[in-house]
């Protein structure tokens, strides 16, 4: 068993090597005969870690090297996510649908190029073509047997306090939202599709939150009469973590708790963070930075109509579509509006509000917190 953190570790590869192959040593000659020899089983279990093969990340490109340098392993990829694009596919060398097994498709982007433009249809095909052909299995758990409770979660004065300060928030952030976009005359459009949608995900979470509790103490009767327990989640919570992270990551190197990598960035798998991190806080602070209003909308560029395919009409025609043209470009090429300075500070206020907010963590970390 080996983990991908450690697998892209140093020189790790090249040890997993050798110890698969039987600790052959010596001439090079030999170590390559032993790899070809090689035909034990590797589980890439979570395989969907190494899907970013076209963005050149490490995890991917050793995943493919090591089913590259033992040809005869069988290789059996886990994951209880679903491709949502082609291009996640590009790890799974072993499906024999491109290369040297299908000449169809010699590479591996000939075989996303083709599916891409079939649309998702083709996917749906491929789908059924892998099952036909016994590459794909999937399953899920079975309920035979099994009972169903429903159980009321009773909230205590944390949780309704939280709650409250939660919709508190939120109605101060629609209050500031109406005033920025009176101050810079600005329409609606979008902004209020956002906010209700982050207000969705972010009660979404609460409450999944606010069940951990009781789901922990349940499973901790059952735990002690020799049960085994399978919790299941409608989130991790994963998602939209990451602008949290890397806040977290620079407030860390500011204070001098973590150094920086030779890449300049923070290996946070290696810190004790200092309390476990909110996902609804995290909801909060990205709605905020992405959506709240602090600038004028850029001026809009002119829609330029297609060049007739026999030419223009009159030179009329010709010179209103080439001042068209010059216009959008210029437009383009303008830098954004000037944030206004007092629409700054109101969002800074608005994310500064969030850490007085006494939010829930995020439920699965809380959970693996709990059970340790």
């Amino acid at each position: 068993f080996i983990t991908y953190s450690l697998l892209v570790s140093g020189k790790r590869l090249d040890d997993i090597l050798s110890w698969l192959t039987g600790g052959s040593s010596g001439k090079s000659d030999s170590k390559h005969i032993a790899e070809q020899s090689y035909d034990g089983m590797i589980v890439f279990d979570e395989a969907h870690k190494a899907k970013n093969l076209e963005a050149d990340t490490r995890t991917a490109k050793l995943v493919v090297t090591l089913q590259e340098r033992l040809p005869n392993a069988r290789v059996l990829y886990c994951s209880a996510t679903g491709v949502s694009e082609i291009a996640h596919m590009a790890y799974a060398v072993r499906l024999g649908l491109w290369g040297s097994a299908n000449p169809l498709y010699p590479t591996f982007d000939s075989f996303k190029d083709a599916l891409t433009r079939r649309g998702v249809g083709a996917m749906e095909m491929l789908a059924l073509e892998m099952k036909r052909k016994g590459l794909f299995l999937a399953r899920t758990l079975s309920w035979e047997g099994a009972d169903f409770h429903t159980v009321e979660v009773r909230l205590g004065q944390k949780e309704v306090a939280s709650y409250d300060g939660a919709v508190r928030w939120w109605f101060k952030v629609k209050s500031e939202i109406e005033s920025a976009l009176q101050m810079l005359n600005m329409p609606a459009k979008t902004i209020w599709r956002l906010f209700f949608a982050a207000q969705q995900r972010f009660y979404k979470e609460m409450c999944i939150s606010a069940k951990v509790e009781e789901v922990c103490t349940e499973a901790k009767k059952y735990l002690e009469n020799d049960h085994c327990i399978v919790i299941g989640l409608q989130s991790t919570g994963e998602a939209g973590m990451d602008v949290t992270l890397n806040e977290l990551a620079e407030s860390l190197v500011e204070n001098g708790s973590a150094p920086k990598d030779q890449k300049g960035k923070v290996d946070l798998e290696n810190v004790d963070l200092p309390n476990l991190l909110s996902t609804c806080g995290s909801i909060m602070s990205n709605f905020l930075r992405n959506h709240f209003p602090v600038a004028p909308p850029p001026q809009e560029a002119p829609k330029i109509p297609p060049t007739p395919p026999n030419g223009f009409a009159s030179e009329f025609e010709r010179l209103e579509h080439a001042r068209l043209t010059d216009l959008a470009d210029r437009i383009k090429n303008m830098p954004p509006p000037e944030p206004v300075r007092e629409l700054v500070r109101r969002r800074e206020e608005l994310l500064k509000s969030i850490k007085a907010l006494d939010l829930p963590p995020n439920p699965l970390d809380d959970i693996i917190d709990r059970f340790g």
